[in-house]
């Protein structure tokens, strides 16, 4: 991601009160939580989708991930 990509994702975070990232634990949704925790601290919340079609393993990776960004994340069971 370019400096100047990156600068307008925080503007773009920044505008808001508060923030709900779709979180697989992947690199695309650890950027764009990293960048809301930054942003906006404790009003940044991680959503992460269960269901049998996601490994345990990736679960674990994002809770992992986010328990190193210092971020709430909650899981939420879909079929």
């Amino acid at each position: 991601m370019s400096r100047a990509a990156l600068d307008r994702l925080r503007e773009a975070i920044a505008r808001h009160g508060s923030a709900v990232v779709a979180f697989s634990g992947g690199v695309d949704s650890s950027v764009v939580l990293a960048v809301a925790v930054e942003q906006l601290g404790a009003r940044a919340l991680g959503v992460t989708s269960i269901s049998s079609s996601v490994a345990p393993d990736e679960a674990a990776e994002a809770r992992r991930v986010a328990a190193q960004l210092g971020v709430e994340l909650r899981f939420v069971e879909t079929d």
